[in-house]
C-alpha cells in the first residue's frame, strides 16, 4: 500500500499507540456525578468512566482501568471527544462510533480522532475492546 491511504494507516496507527502508551483522563475523577463499569472476563479488560455533567452537559470525562492497547487508546480518545456533549450528544457520538466499527466506512466528523479506530471493524474479535469504554460511559449516563 503506496501514497496516501498508506500515510493515513500510518497517522492513525501513531495516533491509537500514542494513545494506548499514554491515556488521556486516565484518573479517578473527584467530582464526578456518574460513574459506569465494564469488564470483559474473557480478556481481562475493565473500564470505569467518571462524568461530571452539570446542567446536561458533560464538563469533564475521565477513566480507569487497563486492558490491551484498543481499550486504552479508545477510553482516552473518548473522554476527549465527550467534553462539552450533551447526553444526547454523547449517545449518538456513541452510536455513530459502534456503527464505524460494525459497518465499516467513512467515520462520522463527530468522532474526530476517534476514526483511528476504523480498522478495528477488520478484528471482529477485538470490536469488544473497542466497545468496553462506551458501554462504560453508556451505564454511567443511565445512572
Amino acid at each position: 500500500m503506496r501514497g496516501p491511504l498508506r500515510e493515513l494507516n500510518d497517522l492513525y496507527q501513531a495516533v491509537l499507540l500514542d494513545h494506548a502508551r499514554w491515556p488521556r483522563n486516565h484518573r479517578r475523577l473527584a467530582t464526578a456525578t456518574a460513574i459506569g463499569e465494564g469488564s470483559d472476563p474473557l480478556c481481562g479488560d475493565r473500564c470505569t468512566v467518571y462524568l461530571d455533567v452539570a446542567g446536561g452537559v458533560v464538563k469533564e470525562v475521565s477513566f480507569e482501568g487497563g486492558g490491551c492497547a484498543i481499550m486504552l487508546a479508545t477510553a482516552s480518545l473518548m473522554t476527549l471527544v465527550l467534553i462539552g456533549k450533551t447526553h444526547e450528544q454523547a449517545q449518538v457520538v456513541a452510536e455513530q462510533f459502534g456503527q464505524m466499527l460494525m459497518q465499516g466506512g467513512l467515520a462520522d466528523d463527530n468522532l474526530g480522532d476517534l476514526a483511528a479506530l476504523a480498522g478495528v471493524k477488520d478484528l471482529p474479535s477485538r470490536i469488544k475492546c473497542a466497545m468496553l469504554p462506551w458501554r462504560s460511559m453508556k451505564s454511567a449516563l443511565q445512572n
